[in-house]
């Protein structure tokens, strides 16, 4: 009888158990994505940035962190373009005068404004069910354009946003984007983020993994062997690649590790973004104790 009795509370027990442990990982599962635009058009310019904001988590201050974070990165860089635009409208109005043109009217008085509506048409949701899948539909662009000389030449800034690792309470978004600052001027780039969505902590390379394990040592010779494959163009001597840092560029994509450099640092190509792909599964052992569970 009393089996029969302590039965009914063993499997109590057991589903209130399981709905804990359920409960402590629906981060992914109610995150929610949200696209906000920036929008600004006259005579000299068209400017239309869309970048992503998160929201449906119960961790509504890990939420604002990463979205303070992703809107101060997107602010830097329209601000960055502003400027490289006022420059190089100042050399134009320079050379006008010294060839006595007379209109040096200023091109860079814009407003900043927030598309609601097309945000509110832009709502998705990322399930971690199918997170494969959830970089491409949560990837947006946007894009920069400003005639700013005498020949009508353009400089552009486009960008996008993909969310490329959606999983056990972990959140990967890579921005890329493309400079275009003149004739011969085109810088190519990326910007990643990775955060814990439990406490919106953005995670460096030497954070996930532990370079004294020989983490670095593995990584180094891979990539030192696609460069003498001729995989990229880079710097001679000490200006090329010496080894990966603590806090190199990298992102999580489903199942892969992809660490890479930007324009110029350590290839001569502008319009390239070197890029080197490690499968997850050889670097088990490499894994910081507190970042096992990341897969």
């Amino acid at each position: 009888m009393k089996k029969l009795f302590l039965l009914p509370i063993l499997l109590l027990m057991l589903l209130l158990t399981s709905c804990q442990l359920a409960g402590d990982s629906t981060y992914t599962g109610d995150l929610k994505l949200n696209i906000q635009h920036i929008k600004e058009s006259d005579s000299d310019k068209n400017i239309d940035i869309s970048y992503p904001v998160f929201g449906g988590i119960e961790n509504k201050e890990a939420i604002t962190i990463i979205n303070t974070s992703i809107s101060n990165y997107v602010t830097a860089e329209y601000d960055e373009f502003q400027n490289a635009l006022t420059a190089k409208n100042q050399s134009v109005i320079t050379d006008a005068a010294a060839n006595g043109a007379g209109d040096s009217s200023d091109s860079n008085d814009s407003d900043n404004s927030d598309d609601s509506d097309d945000s509110d048409d832009s709502d998705a949701s990322d399930d971690s069910e199918d997170s494969d899948d959830s970089g491409d539909d949560a990837a947006v662009t946007g894009s920069d354009t400003a005639k700013t000389d005498s020949t009508g030449e353009p400089i552009r800034l486009t960008m996008s946003f993909k969310i490329t690792y959606n999983k056990n309470d972990y959140l990967c978004v890579v921005q890329t984007y493309k400079k275009e600052l003149g004739e011969n001027k085109t810088f190519t780039g990326q910007r990643s983020f990775l955060f814990s969505l439990k406490n919106a902590a953005y995670l460096s390379l030497g954070e996930v993994f532990d370079f004294d394990s020989g983490f670095s040592a593995y990584i180094n010779k891979a990539i030192e062997a696609e460069l003498d494959k001729g995989a990229y163009n880079t710097y001679d001597s000490d200006n090329g690649f010496t080894g990966i840092s603590k806090d190199c560029n990298f992102y999580i994509d489903h199942d892969y590790l992809y660490i890479y450099y930007n324009a110029l640092e350590i290839s001569p190509d502008m319009d390239i973004v070197p890029t080197f792909v490690f499968k997850i599964k050889d670097l088990k052992e490499y894994f910081n104790d507190d970042f096992t569970n990341i897969f």
